[in-house]
């Protein structure tokens, strides 16, 4: 049967050896968490800035894709962690505004695509009170 003896001397080297191996895997996976971390910072950043352009764009009635991406360019101005230029791209149509947002990174790709139909609320208004009316006279009418 062989022995063997374990000293002092002997284990000063394993710990060189262990530490060796585990601290670069440490230092790897903490990058890859902040990068991560980044990724997602800028992906909910760009989401939440291209649904308020698309609620505040459906709201009005003459408005151009020009002055919403001028909008989304400006909101995202210093905002965004990872990703440096984001192209947006709006569509504006009679009854549905449509943005997509898109950025590329160090082999990273950031996509973001909102629509939101068009609302006219100052006709749905007129239209309710004509309705209002009417009933009323029908009602007299009776």
């Amino acid at each position: 049967m062989i022995t063997y003896k374990v000293t002092k001397e002997s284990l000063r080297g394993s710990i060189t050896i262990e530490a060796a191996v585990i601290v670069p895997l440490i230092l790897t996976v903490f990058a890859l968490l902040v990068t991560v971390l980044f990724y997602y910072h800028d992906k909910n950043v760009v989401a939440c800035v291209a649904h308020e352009t698309v609620v505040m764009g459906a709201g009005k009635e003459d408005i151009s894709e020009i002055e919403l991406e001028q909008y989304v360019r400006a909101r995202l101005r210093g905002r965004l962690l990872f990703f440096s230029d984001v192209s947006p791209k709006a569509e504006v149509e009679k009854k549905e505004i449509v943005l997509t947002c898109q950025t590329r990174k160090k082999g990273m790709s950031l996509q973001v695509k909102m629509s939101m139909n068009r609302t006219e609320p100052e006709k749905q208004v007129r239209n309710l009170r004509r309705l209002e009316r009417i009933g009323e006279q029908v009602e007299e009418i009776e």
